[in-house]
């Protein structure tokens, strides 16, 4: 059994300091941390996508039979006003031309209605936002600190 010579243990924390991190370890490990950083807001922005791309295809569906049902309504009820019209003014012509007016005024009011409707909330993404922000008051307190 061999004994130690100095008083201090052999396990001493103070006798082996702790090892000092090269430039090129503390680029490796910044760099580390930004490319997870910059993955979980890939995710993030991924996973905001999925669903909005679930909700749009939800509102796609709806849409499309709203528009086949709306079409055949739109047919019968377009036969049924120009006959009308043409009963009161005895020209075909013109009749077709009011109700083509009636329904372009319409149309456009309903565009209009529907590409506020997408600015609004279709095309933004919140939770990505409020995670951007957290993260700049954070670096901000911390540089400031």
């Amino acid at each position: 059994m061999v004994i130690p010579l100095s008083s201090t243990p052999v396990n001493d924390p103070a006798q082996n300091p702790a090892p000092r991190l090269a430039a090129p370890g503390l680029l490796r490990q910044f760099w580390a941390e930004i490319e997870d950083y910059v993955r979980d807001y890939g995710r993030l922005a991924l996973a905001e996508a999925g669903e909005k791309a679930n909700q749009a295809r939800q509102i796609a569906m709806k849409l499309g039979l709203a528009m086949l049902l709306g079409l055949f309504g739109f047919f019968f009820l377009t036969v049924a006003l120009v006959a009308l019209i043409n009963a009161g003014i005895h020209s075909w012509g013109w009749s077709s031309l009011v109700v083509g007016v009636i329904y372009g005024i319409i149309a456009m009011g309903l565009l209009v209605s529907a590409l506020r409707g997408l600015r609004a909330g279709l095309l933004s993404f919140p939770r990505l936002r409020q995670r951007f922000q957290q993260d700049k008051a954070w670096i901000k307190d911390s540089l400031a600190a």
